[in-house]
């Protein structure tokens, strides 16, 4: 079952409740950092720029691919797209829409090394956090922004899920509107580390999706992850939130 818990859904609570009941079963996670938590080599900026450039110039081959194979009679248009055109669209209908989508592609293309931040920031990160760090595989990326960060994708073991449950994860927002202890953002030694956009998994599936910066959160649960979860401290209250969504 899939829960799209966006905005109000939840209080900060239960989404702390919700984040540690998938962290305890979570088998992989991902996260992401801020800045560079290495020394800047221009090779991170040259590989970046390239990864970002075949996203979009895949992007628009796909497109135009779609474009001209596109039969109304023959083609299965997933559901939401359906509802984005009202029904079936005809081909230059669809046609439109796709060339719409090339060009805002291009015109992305066209701006990547116009518009782009580096921010080195692990001056005061000590040995220890920067060897944790290292451990959880990170890889140095621009993913779908315009900063130059990094993005890690990392198994789990009993000293990994150990330091997660005792990161920031392990209290409440401190404040009203305290995002910093919200919405998949994870501390390590006060501040020492600060990741974003916490994603977990166990197995195949993504049990656990979070977008720090737009406040949404994604999960998929089975009918027994409920019945764990209402066993939780305050999860009794959440599940059945969860239920009459």
């Amino acid at each position: 079952m899939e829960f799209c818990l966006n905005g109000g859904a939840l209080t900060p609570k239960e989404r702390n409740v919700l984040i540690r009941y998938c962290l305890s079963v979570a088998t992989r996670g991902k996260c992401a950092t801020t800045a560079l938590f290495r020394p800047f080599k221009q090779k991170y900026l040259k590989e970046a720029f390239a990864e970002q450039s075949k996203t979009h110039t895949d992007r628009i081959a796909q497109c135009t691919r779609e474009m001209q194979e596109y039969d109304p009679e023959k083609t299965q248009l997933p559901q939401n797209m359906l509802a984005f055109f009202g029904g079936v669209p005809a081909r230059e209908q669809y046609a439109a829409y796709c060339r719409e989508i090339v060009k805002q592609e291009r015109d992305v293309l066209r701006s990547l090394k116009r518009l782009y931040t580096v921010n080195v920031n692990y001056a005061f990160v000590g040995k220890k956090w920067l060897a944790f760090h290292r451990s959880l595989n990170p890889r140095v990326t621009f993913g779908s922004s315009s900063l130059l960060h990094e993005e890690c994708d990392f198994l789990f073991d009993e000293d990994k899920r150990a330091a997660f449950f005792h990161s920031s994860l392990a209290e409440l927002p401190q404040w009203k509107g305290d995002r910093v202890h919200d919405w998949g953002n994870v501390m390590f030694g006060e501040m020492a580390l600060f990741y974003e956009d916490l994603t977990l998994y166990r197995g195949e599936m993504c049990i656990l999706e979070t977008l720090s910066h737009e406040e949404m959160m994604t999960a998929r649960l089975e009918e027994d992850d409920l019945s764990d979860l209402a066993r939780e401290k305050g999860g009794r209250t959440l599940v059945k939130k969860l239920q009459t969504r």
